[in-house]
């Protein structure tokens, strides 16, 4: 044979084949999803070739066919473990019954699982069967356990701000359950209590037992006992345009206002202008006017350059530094520099005060001429002020 064109009729609904058009491959299949008894007709036309041409004949066949029964249905199992477990522990998580063959979401086969971390875990659930026909019964399902960390628990503070005002005390409650072991900064202060008062500064935190072996500490809180506020200015005085940082030494949670020129909220502000500024501090109830200076030093005077045969030279300051077109010229730092070159000259200076000022730039011009007549050489010097 070289070709044959299969045609397939069922004569009881229900089969599912596949055509064959070649004799290459000439195996065929045949499926049903249904269980019974079924007659299929078949009729195949089969060409062959030969050297003489190709000739075509025709055959019909009947096929009496039994499907056995077999089943493919869902499977209802259970997923068990617990909702919370410690940091740092494990959380065993078991799908049952142990008849079925399970298979986790991150490949592990197998009815136990064993995670360190909170989140959802997913396992699917097969159970196979070979029935009394000799087919498969496949049944399938799936289950999840959601496990998370036991919750920390948090300890806070009324007041808000952790402030012991004179002749009061501050209330510490502790979330979660059972009540917690209480420890503050002279050690174990109280046991099985949710809450609990106190008027000595320090840090305060609770742990919870919330599972044998799994003690669970929560944050740490600082009391601080009320003291009067200060505004400070640092530094006090400086150099003229320079800033100060006005800084307001107060408790934790202290309500903040600054008189104009200054405003907002703010426990720092820098300042440039020298002045006295003040301000308002509010705590526990009692509000206290602050006051600071910020004073600068007098402004340094601008220094001037001077020509001074084969130097220049700067009027007197504590301090020197020449620049030659804006650089700085390395160990150019006494009051006269000797010039080697034409350009721009100016110079930076210190007073006692640690300030500085930089002078008005200098234009200077070496001139060379040679007398032919005589051989003279001699230099011209020419010094142009920079006008601004």
């Amino acid at each position: 044979m070289s070709f044959a064109n299969w045609t397939v009729d069922s004569l009881t609904m229900g089969i599912n084949y596949n055509s064959v058009t070649t004799c290459q491959l000439n195996k065929n299949s045949f499926s049903s999803p249904f269980a019974g008894n079924y007659t299929i007709l078949l009729t195949v036309e089969i060409i062959r070739l030969n050297p003489c041409g190709n000739d075509t004949s025709y055959v019909t066949d009947t096929l009496f066919v039994e499907i056995l029964p077999a089943s493919i249905g869902a499977l209802n199992f259970s997923v068990s473990g617990p909702a919370e477990f410690c940091p740092g522990d494990t959380a065993l998580i078991i799908a049952s019954p142990p008849g079925n063959v399970y298979e986790w979401q991150s490949g592990f086969i197998g009815d136990t699982l064993f995670v360190l971390q909170p989140g959802v875990y997913t396992v699917t659930g097969t159970y196979t069967v070979i029935n009394s026909s000799g087919c498969p019964d496949v049944l399938t399902g799936n289950g999840t356990q959601t496990v998370a960390f036991f919750a920390q628990p948090i300890v806070t503070t009324n007041p808000s701000s952790g402030i012991i005002c004179a002749n009061d005390s501050v209330f510490l409650l502790c979330s979660g359950a059972p009540p917690p072991d209480w420890y503050g900064p002279s050690g174990a202060l109280a046991i099985g209590m949710s809450s609990m008062y106190t008027n000595v500064p320090g840090n305060y935190f609770c742990i919870q037992n919330v599972a044998p072996g799994c003690d669970l500490i929560s944050n740490t809180v600082g009391l601080f006992q009320y003291s009067s506020p200060a505004l400070l200015a640092f530094p006090d005085t400086v150099c003229y345009n320079d800033t100060t940082t006005l800084s307001i030494l107060s408790a934790p949670g202290s309500s903040i206002q600054w008189y104009l020129p200054l405003t907002g909220t703010s426990a720092v502000q820098f300042v440039t202008i020298p002045g006295t500024y003040f301000c308002d501090v509010t705590s526990c109830g009692i509000t206290s006017t602050l006051a600071v200076t910020a004073n600068s030093f007098p402004p340094v005077t601008s220094p001037a350059i001077s020509y001074l045969p084969p130097n220049l030279v700067s009027t007197q300051a504590v301090l020197y530094q020449w620049l030659f077109n804006g650089s700085i010229l390395t160990g150019a730092i006494a009051q006269t520099y000797t010039p080697i070159q034409a350009g721009t000259y100016s110079i930076q200076v210190v007073d006692s005060n640690g300030c500085s000022s930089l002078s008005d730039p200098f234009l200077f011009t070496l001139i060379d001429e040679i007398q032919d007549s005589g051989f003279i050489k001699f230099n011209q010097i020419l010094l142009l002020p920079h006008l601004r």
